[in-house]
Formats: structure tokens, C-alpha cells, sequence
């Protein structure tokens, strides 16, 4: 885990490079993980996205998206794929963790990352700097909504 004095949290207004960690549970929720990147994107983000899936073929997003599963990750924690290592070594201005269900490669992932500022829901020893409370909802498109909400209200004094 990275230290206190590693982080420097970027107003989200400033930020340019966002990486979007992504297990999708429920295929029809693709289109709000699709709204909540294009509007990324809109706001002239460079958008890159690590999905986890057992099945990547199955789900295909719009957005540049590389996918793994499980078989990229040895007995010790390491990711062996290097799209998962690139990503984890990039300096991302947030990291945003879009999951309802907690897997242990994200939280391997956010843990290792490079990222200034990592979001996600609100779970107990999570290395995250913004967690979001969804209670019993279990819905990506509410912990998304929660996720843009707050993020917009982040203004650090650079």
C-alpha cells in the first residue's frame, strides 16, 4: 500500500487521464458503465478500462477496454498479463472501481496501483481514497451516480 505522502489528489475538474476498473455482474447494466465513460470522455478525459470478466468475449464495451480473468493472476498476487501491469503502473488522476460484489484481484489491483485518486464502494480494509456507501442497493448504475457526485466535489488545493 502506498503511503499518505504518495497521494495527490487532483481536482476532478483538472483531471485528463482516468482508468476504469470494471466487473460487470449484469449485462444489462452495460449501458450505464458505456454512459458513465462517454460522459468521460465528453468532458475530454483520456479514458483507458480493465475489465475482469471469466468469459471476455461475452461483453464487449465501446471505450478502449482490456480484459482479464483469474488465469492472469499467479499464486503469489502478481498479474501476469501486461495490460494488467501496464495499467496498474500508469498514473491515473482516478481510478474509479466500478464493482457491487468484491473480488480479490481489484483489491489487489487499487492496492498496487499508480493511481492519484481511487474510487470505489465503501468495503472494510479497502486502499481507497473515496468510498461509496451503496447499503443494500447492489446497483453499478447508483454507486456510478455516487461515483460522478463526489468526485466533482473534489477541489484540492494545488
Amino acid at each position: 500500500a502506498r503511503s499518505v505522502k504518495d497521494r495527490s489528489i487532483v481536482n476532478f475538474a483538472k483531471a485528463q487521464k482516468i482508468g476504469l476498473l470494471i466487473f460487470l455482474h449484469d449485462s444489462s447494466e452495460l449501458n450505464k458503465i458505456e454512459d458513465f465513460a462517454k460522459e468521460m470522455i465528453k468532458e475530454g478525459k483520456k479514458v483507458e478500462a480493465l475489465s475482469f470478466s471469466n468469459n471476455p468475449s461475452a461483453i464487449r464495451f465501446s471505450f478502449p477496454c482490456n480484459y482479464f480473468s483469474f488465469k492472469d493472476l499467479d499464486w503469489t498476487g502478481n498479474f501476469k498479463g501486461e495490460s494488467i501491469n501496464k495499467f496498474i503502473k500508469t498514473s491515473y488522476d482516478y481510478l474509479y472501481s466500478i464493482n457491487i460484489f468484491p473480488i480479490l484481484p481489484f483489491r489487489l489491483i487499487t492496492r498496487k496501483c499508480m493511481a492519484k485518486c481511487r474510487v470505489g464502494q465503501f468495503e472494510e480494509n479497502e486502499d481507497l481514497d473515496l468510498m461509496i456507501e451503496i447499503g443494500k442497493v447492489k446497483n453499478i448504475g447508483f454507486l456510478l451516480e455516487q461515483m460522478k457526485i463526489y468526485s466533482k466535489k473534489i477541489n484540492s488545493n494545488e
